[in-house]
């Protein structure tokens, strides 16, 4: 409370502080409410007509940065003259004067930045909002052309202001992006007017300017828009899955149902059955049982509920004991190892470790149609073990490489690849290797084959 209305409010000795508003203004009641009714959000001018000398204020609500109402302002005036012998310029002077300190209060605590431009471009009244966009108090601001308040920007707003000079129309509604000094590495957003202010004549003075930020809102649109492509991705995915799963799993179904109905037969005859319908059979469940071990697997990964048990193992052992589970089983391919040059011992789970390199040389002979050299080395890097895999196949083209780990990457590859698969067994081998502390990537080009490594830490 300013000494003016302390006076008037009667209280001599100064200011009050923490008392009620109808405490401090008992002997003002026209005040007080047009203060209520400011703090409902409404403003305007308000005076006391039976007092002498006369008594006005302006009142206007006071809103925070973040458009809530904070409080009430009033501003009282009072006339040293008598009422009845006011000049009718005096009236007209002290309204005018009124009106000003209304916008003005409008015009600073507006939850929106506005500036007035001159004919000239140069500043002539801003309010906090808008400077603090510059990074400046609104006092810094006034008189500063617009190429010094925003240098960045000069070249694409000091046109436009021009054509609104000029034209004595409206540009409403522009978007801008660009980092404002008052947060430096950050892109924000606005949505920008340009409006010619005419005097009572028509001449144009100058440009008013509204600036709402839009950050948050293009924020969100982008988050939305991101969601909405990676929920449109999953389905598209999930279908192309579900048609590629389907098919993968029918597929050992029939020659598996074929050979039992064979075996079936000879059985009923009372003939004896012929081994080489057992072992097809039995080939077609233990391919049935990996895709279905495969989705399990992925399952337990989503969920975070795939379990490794350690311990230690030699290397070069462990190695050895997987690849010979491939003795004799492709006609078209020699399998060799590359023993380490010193004993390695590593950490891990045995059944999942070998899960991984099983995935990576059967892979390894599936991709090599035409048959050729699988070779698995095994080296120190470091204080790693890295394992190699090296086939002499169709290779990868680069730009799925990347892909190639995702989960269910093979289904919507399938097409192109003309392979089956689940696109499974690569992301279950990502997540164990990484489980285990280590990394896997591909190295590969179109016809040149492909290297698959990974890493697991030494003891």
């Amino acid at each position: 409370m300013d000494p003016v209305l302390a006076g008037a409010a009667g209280w001599r000795s100064g200011p009050p502080v923490g008392r009620s508003m109808e405490e401090v203004l008992g002997g003002l009641p026209w005040l007080r409410h047009a203060l209520d009714e400011a703090l409902t959000g409404t403003d305007g001018l308000c005076e006391d007509d039976e007092q002498e000398p006369r008594l006005s204020a302006v009142v206007v609500p006071v809103f925070g940065e973040d458009g809530m109402q904070l409080g009430a302002c009033a501003r009282l005036r009072r006339s040293e003259l008598p009422r009845p012998e006011a000049t009718r310029e005096q009236l007209e002077h002290e309204r005018l004067e009124e009106s000003f300190a209304l916008l003005d209060t409008l015009f600073n605590h507006a939850p929106v930045a506005l500036g007035f431009i001159g004919r000239d471009l140069r500043c002539l009244r801003i309010n906090d909002a808008l400077a603090a966009l510059h990074g400046r108090r609104r006092e810094e601001d006034l008189g500063r052309t617009v190429r010094e308040m925003t240098p960045q920007l000069a070249p694409i707003i000091e046109p436009l202001m021009r054509q609104v000079l000029d034209q004595g129309t409206s540009i409403i509604g522009l978007n801008m992006t660009e980092e404002s000094p008052a947060t430096p590495g950050e892109q924000r957003h606005w949505n920008v007017s340009y409006y010619p202010v005419r005097a009572a004549s028509g001449t144009v003075l100058g440009v008013g300017v509204v600036v709402a930020e839009s950050t948050e809102e293009y924020r969100a649109r982008a988050e939305r828009d991101r969601l909405l492509r990676e929920a449109e991705e999953a389905i598209r995915v999930r279908d192309d899955f579900l048609s590629v799963a389907a098919h993968e799993l029918k597929t050992p179904l029939t020659p598996l149902k074929l050979h039992l109905q064979m075996l079936k037969g000879q059985a009923d005859a009372g003939h004896v059955v012929a081994p080489r319908h057992v072992d097809k059979a039995l080939a077609q469940l233990a391919r049935l049982s990996v895709l279905v071990n495969d989705l399990l697997d992925t399952s337990r990964i989503q969920a975070g509920e795939l379990e490794l048990t350690t311990e230690p193992l030699p290397l070069r052992e462990f190695i050895r004991e997987v690849l010979s589970e491939f003795r004799g089983t492709s006609a078209l391919h020699s399998l060799r190892f590359e023993a380490p040059d010193e004993p390695l011992v590593i950490r891990g789970d045995r059944a999942r470790l070998a899960q991984v390199l099983t995935n990576l040389v059967e892979n390894a002979f599936k991709y090599s149609p035409t048959g050729g050299t699988v070779r698995v080395t095994a080296r120190r890097m470091g204080t790693e073990a890295c394992v190699s895999v090296k086939d002499e196949g169709i290779g990868i083209p680069e730009e799925e490489q990347a892909q190639l780990f995702e989960r269910f990457f093979r289904a919507r590859n399938s097409p192109i690849s003309g392979f089956g698969g689940l696109g499974l067994g690569l992301y279950i081998c990502r997540d164990i290797i990484e489980r285990h502390g280590g990394r896997i990537w591909v190295e590969s080009g179109v016809g040149h084959g492909a290297t698959f490594h990974f890493t697991l830490p030494c003891l």
